[in-house]
Order: structure tokens, then C-alpha cells, then sequence
């Protein structure tokens, strides 16, 4: 699996003797064929003992992806360039071409502490809680292509099974099989023949609060949808500017102000709690809290809370997560 996540160092290390001249060639695109000419080429010199050159090519590749928004999929659909890109690094010594290496890009990062292998699945593999309304979310997967990739989804209730085929590189399928919305299913995602990854999605019927849709960049780089189930709460914060006013003449009338406030802004945020969640949504609600893009209702928002207790249930009972957001514009436009 060759996936760069590039929000943690992607390392390219020359071997050769002082003097040697270390190069990197770097051919990002989104789509269509390799550009013909490198995006960008990084050259040194070998000048320490160890007689290496190091390069990280993360920061370069980074400023090629983008997220807009979540797109909903009805059953399985492919990823929306930019959301990832392809990466082909060629290493030069003296001018000489070394072993190449092909990659595909996320906006996602490494755990510090963690070094156990990922999957082509960009989704923490867990249980999930949705709203039987609206859209559910959708698993990103890569399929190399020397594989064969199947997604699929087994009714908790009824154990009835329904399976979706990849037909190209990169594509994401639903969380929950449109015949399987009430019961929620188990999702299983097949390569040649093989699990490499399992989904428990679980339907939550919400019917006094209004729902609230959070999607996120996850530590995988891409989408993952989090409802928020419960009681929420609105909070507009105004600044501005006030000043004594000057009257126009002695004559003067009770209805003009002789205090003025100008430069009025707005701010707003939100407080959602999620609802009675497991144990695992600690690592769910870490991802969001590292992510750095962050959409609420389709609306740009920022986390606002900054320390998160990650609740165990054996310590707390039952577990909701309060959690307060920003949104990232302001009531007022003000840009020309």
C-alpha cells in the first residue's frame, strides 16, 4: 500500500558519499496522465557523515489537495478531485536516476505513537451511530489495482446481504444499503477474497431534537460524517465600536442618539452534545478535534473546544460528548 498522509513527514533518503549531488523529482496531478515535466524538483548536497541526503516531500504535496464539501453518494460513487493525488518521486544521484516509487496523497497524518499499518480503507473501523433521515456518510477506499474490491452490507436484523463491486482506482460507498436504512447493517470491505476492514452502522431515531450533520477531515485525509443527536444551543456574540455623538444644533430631537454604535459584527456558535455514544467515539471525537477542516450543516465552522475529557464508561456511565463550534464567516458580509 503506497498512501502518503501528508500532514506528517514522507521522507526520501539518497545514499552517497560527500559531494555527491542528491535530487528529487516530484510529478503531482489530480487527474488525467503524469504531467510530463516535475511539479516541483529538490536538490542538496551530501555534506554530513552518514553520507545521506534527506528530503521531505510532504509539504510539497500537501498544497495539491482540497476539500470543498461532502458530496452525498447514493450507493458507490468516486472521489471528487482534488480529495487525493497521485505522486510519482523519482530520486537522482549526480543526475542519475535511482529506484522511482508511486504513490497516492491524502490530507491525512500518522499517529506519533502508533506505528501499526493502515489499510486502503480510510475510516477507523469501529460502530457508528446515524440518523435515519437525511444522508448517512460514506467509507473512502482505494483500490490498487492488482485487486478486487467488494463492499459488503449485512441487515442486523434481518441478515440480509447486499454487495457493491469497485469499478475504478478510488470510489466511496454508502454507509448504509438503502434497503437496510431502519436496520442498520454490517458493512465488510473485501479485498480478493479478503476482509480488510469491518462497520457497524446503527440507526438512532431522534424525535424532539434538531439534528446536526458534522463532517470532517479525518486523520486519514478524508470525509467522515458525525451526527450530533442531541439538545443544541445558539449563542451570537456582537462587537463593535460606540462613541459620543456631536448633535446637529441645540435644537435637537429625543430620537437621535446621543450614543452611536458603529461597526457592528456578529459571531456565532453552536453547543450540540452527540447523544449517548460508546467507548469508541473517543478516537471519533480525537479526529475531529485534529481536523482542520470542518464543515457543520454544510456551514465552515472551528472547534471551539479546546480540552476534551475522552470518557470511558466504566468511569462515567453513560457517555455524551458537549462539544461548542464556531462558525468560521462572520453574520455580516462585509467582502467586496
Amino acid at each position: 500500500m503506497n498512501i502518503i498522509y501528508t500532514r506528517s513527514p514522507k521522507m526520501v533518503t539518497i545514499a552517497g558519499t560527500s559531494g555527491d549531488i542528491a535530487e528529487v523529482e516530484l510529478y503531482v496531478w489530480a487527474t488525467g496522465s503524469m504531467p510530463s515535466t516535475p511539479t516541483y524538483t529538490l536538490e542538496k548536497q551530501i555534506v554530513n557523515s552518514a553520507n545521506e541526503a534527506y528530503f521531505n516531500i510532504s509539504p510539497f504535496i500537501k498544497e495539491s489537495i482540497a476539500h470543498t464539501e461532502f458530496f452525498a453518494v447514493g450507493s458507490i460513487g468516486n472521489f471528487l478531485a482534488p480529495e487525493y493525488v497521485n505522486v510519482f518521486v523519482q530520486p537522482k544521484l549526480n543526475s542519475v536516476n535511482l529506484i522511482s516509487s508511486t504513490y497516492i496523497a491524502t490530507d491525512g497524518y500518522e499517529d506519533y505513537h502508533t506505528t501499526a499499518s493502515r489499510n486502503n480503507v480510510f475510516l477507523t473501523e469501529g460502530s457508528y451511530y446515524y440518523a435515519t433521515t437525511g444522508d448517512r456518510g460514506a467509507i473512502y477506499i482505494y483500490d490498487e489495482s492488482t485487486t478486487s474490491t467488494e463492499i459488503k452490507y449485512t441487515g442486523l436484523q434481518s441478515g440480509s446481504v447486499q454487495t457493491l463491486t469497485m469499478t475504478s482506482l478510488t470510489q466511496k460507498a454508502t454507509y448504509v444499503h438503502s434497503t437496510m436504512i431502519d436496520e442498520g447493517n454490517k458493512v465488510e470491505v473485501i479485498e480478493d477474497g479478503t476482509e480488510i476492514a469491518t462497520y457497524y452502522f446503527l440507526p438512532v431515531c431522534e424525535p424532539k431534537h434538531t439534528l446536526h450533520q458534522c463532517d470532517f477531515i479525518n486523520k486519514h485525509g478524508m470525509w467522515q460524517r458525525l451526527t450530533f443527536f442531541k439538545a443544541s444551543k445558539t449563542t451570537l456574540e456582537v462587537q463593535g465600536n460606540t462613541f459620543n455623538m456631536m448633535l446637529d444644533s441645540p435644537n435637537y430631537t429625543s430620537y437621535q442618539h446621543k450614543r452611536q454604535d458603529f461597526n457592528k459584527q456578529g459571531q456565532r456558535s453552536i453547543n450540540l452534545n452527540t447523544g449517548w455514544v460508546s467507548d469508541f467515539y473517543a478516537e471519533v471525537i480525537q479526529d475531529l478535534a485534529m481536523s482542520e477542516q470542518v464543515l457543520l450543516d454544510g456551514l465552515p465552522v472551528n472547534l471551539d473546544t479546546n480540552s476534551i475529557e475522552m470518557l470511558e464508561g466504566i468511569n462515567v456511565g453513560n457517555i455524551n460528548y458537549n462539544l461548542t463550534f464556531k462558525y468560521a464567516t462572520p453574520v455580516i458580509n462585509k467582502n467586496t
